[in-house]
């Protein structure tokens, strides 16, 4: 049920997607989860860890933002806030829901989506090098999955 769900998502995200390094990763990484499949007790890292209960589950992946929430929220947090604080709904960084205060305009704060468009040559520098994905189902399927989340950039110095 949830594998059927997943590869539903990934073929739909790839319609509206751009094509570039961050496509090609995701593929690359589904590719990975789709030979490895979920990992079971077997696997000596999930051996206490049964996720059969999760994987014969459906879910959804869509979330609707509700805009007398948006205002409520805003007027609880903004005034009191001096700090940077960024929102997301089912991971993907909401702007509107967020407050980004820049002091320093060599300092980003994004969303992953944008700034694998505007920050190109530094995403793609460090975006999934860290996690390794090969033999690791549930990185892979989280690199696959990954359509949007907080990008903070902070140049030395």
């Amino acid at each position: 049920m949830l594998l059927e769900n997943i590869k539903k998502d990934f073929n739909q995200y790839q319609t509206q997607a751009e094509q570039g390094e961050f496509l090609n990763l995701r593929k690359q990484a589904f590719a990975e989860f789709e030979k490895l499949g979920f990992p079971t007790t077997k696997h000596e890292e999930w051996k206490y860890t049964n996720l059969k209960s999760i994987t014969e589950k459906t879910f959804e992946s869509t979330c609707e933002i509700n805009p007398t929430i948006d205002e409520m929220f805003r007027n609880a947090i903004e005034s009191k806030l001096t700090a940077n604080f960024l929102v997301f709904v089912n991971g993907s960084l909401v702007n509107q829901l967020s407050i980004i205060i820049e002091k320093d305009s060599s300092i980003v704060i994004s969303s992953i989506a944008a700034a694998s468009k505007s920050q190109q040559t530094v995403f793609n520098h460090h975006f999934g090098k860290y996690a390794k994905i090969e033999g690791e189902a549930m990185n892979a399927l989280n690199t696959a999955l990954l359509s949007d989340g907080a990008f903070v950039y902070v140049p030395k110095g």
